[in-house]
């Protein structure tokens, strides 16, 4: 499954993050994390977010790509 479409554009960005929130509900919220896990897991994504938004803006698509990917393989590992 990818994230990230080739280009970046504000309306790409949107989809991406709904991308991400659909996969946090089928790989999170489908395990029944407690609500220490929960508060976690929505720090990192609001980290996240603002991450996304600062790389977009500085049309920085390397890092884009970067920080999604690991936020992902982070969020694995919270299994």
């Amino acid at each position: 499954m990818y994230v990230v479409e080739v280009d970046v554009t504000m309306h790409d960005h949107y989809e991406n993050i709904q991308r991400l929130q659909k996969i946090i509900h089928q790989e999170v919220l489908g395990n029944n994390f407690d609500l220490e896990k929960l508060e976690k897991i929505n720090s990192h994504m609001g980290i996240l977010i603002e991450s996304l938004n600062h790389w977009l803006f500085y049309n920085n698509r390397q890092r884009y790509y970067y920080d999604l990917k690991s936020f992902l393989n982070w969020l694995k590992k919270q299994k």
